[in-house]
């Protein structure tokens, strides 16, 4: 039973545009990661090199502004993974 090209793009589009949207997430996955690990561990070598906790400006923790720094960018990669993630799905193929 041939079901010739038309059928077979039209039933394929989905499952294109859903691995587009994995693909997508993936990448953010491991970007996110790869980043949130190096600031883990540039933190740990601070806090070897230091020994006790160190104040920024002698008031702030240095722990805050790498938990802030944490923060920021599961914000921005939230963001911006999911707007990336919705348009890889939506965009129709062949408009890369």
């Amino acid at each position: 039973m041939n079901l010739g090209n038309r059928d077979r793009e039209k039933w394929y589009e989905p499952w294109f545009r859903l691995r587009r949207g994995a693909a997508e997430l993936i990448a953010h996955g491991a970007m996110l990661a790869l980043i949130l690990l190096i600031i883990r561990g540039i933190e740990s070598l601070m806090g070897r090199l230091w020994g006790a906790e160190k104040l920024l400006f002698g008031v702030i923790p240095v722990r805050y502004v790498f938990d802030g720094a944490d923060l920021v960018l599961l914000a921005v990669f939230l963001t911006i993974g999911i707007w990336a993630i919705l348009s890889a799905y939506f965009r129709k193929r062949g408009e890369e």
